[in-house]
């Protein structure tokens, strides 16, 4: 199943200028918080792919024996595997090794989360993934960088034709759910 989206003026030919995401300030602190909800659901992981990783907060929450495997649209630290989910590039040295998936304020700006969610459903047993949908925040999506308009149930949809059984959806602020999805036992 194929959501539709808007394009938002910062693409141009369907990719988005990472320029924004190569500077620090780019990241709020608040966002911290939602790693500490998405640490929870990943304590039963052996290894985690953090795609969208930023500054990699996520890490630092993440139980002892958790390997994290950290990937972003640039190198933030040594061990982070460059990747642009908007171009199709995964991280698929991560993904060989890791059992679960999180992307944490991600969604938002992918020009095609379906397929991002069916590119990963083979390879992993777990996602975690933040989203602020349309029917729990009315604004200005574009204003914001935000390409997509898809309410909580798209993306329960996304996940599910995806071969994605949703687990758990958490709400971790007044306006963003964590979706935890496994894969569906056959």
């Amino acid at each position: 199943m194929r959501l539709a989206f808007r394009r938002h003026s910062t693409y141009t030919n369907g990719e988005m200028a990472s320029s924004r995401w190569l500077h620090d300030e780019s990241f709020c602190p608040a966002w911290e918080y939602r790693s500490v909800f998405a640490a929870a659901m990943c304590a039963d992981s052996r290894s985690v792919c953090d795609i969208g990783c930023g500054m990699q907060s996520l890490r630092s929450f993440l139980p002892k024996g958790v390997r994290y495997l950290p990937a972003d649209l640039v190198k933030r630290s040594d061990d982070t595997e460059v990747c642009d989910l908007n171009r199709k590039q995964l991280p698929t040295a991560h993904l060989s090794r890791a059992d679960t998936v999180t992307l944490l304020g991600v969604i938002e700006y992918l020009l095609d989360p379906a397929w991002v969610f069916e590119s990963l459903s083979p390879r992993i047993e777990k996602i975690v993934v933040s989203y602020v949908p349309v029917d729990l925040l009315k604004v200005d999506r574009r204003k914001r960088g935000w390409v997509n308009d898809f309410s909580a149930g798209d993306i329960v949809k996304m996940l599910h034709a995806a071969d994605f059984q949703l687990r758990d959806m958490t709400l971790c602020d007044s306006t963003q759910i964590l979706f935890l999805g496994g894969r569906r036992l056959s």
